[in-house]
């Protein structure tokens, strides 16, 4: 990772650590995504967080999330991480 985005990132995570998240804007149908891909990683933790946010979730954008995992695993899968 390049330096800037480690600093951004760093950031974030203090903020949302504080509870302050002024300026960003929640986006359920992206939470639901990377709570899933977590379960499907085999992190139990995560599979009450996501059917938490299941529940805030239409069929619609529940579908999309799926879709969105979907893609994510297809682009990701043959990726190596060095």
């Amino acid at each position: 990772m390049n330096e800037v985005f480690e600093n951004e990132l760093e950031l974030l995570r203090t903020q949302a650590a504080e509870g302050n998240a002024e300026g960003l804007e929640q986006n359920n149908v992206e939470v639901y995504k990377w709570w899933m891909l977590a379960v499907l990683q085999g992190d139990r933790n995560a599979e009450a967080n996501m059917e938490m946010i299941s529940a805030r979730l239409t069929v619609e954008e529940r579908t999309l999330a799926e879709g969105l995992v979907a893609d994510w695993i297809t682009a990701f899968q043959n990726r190596s991480w060095k």
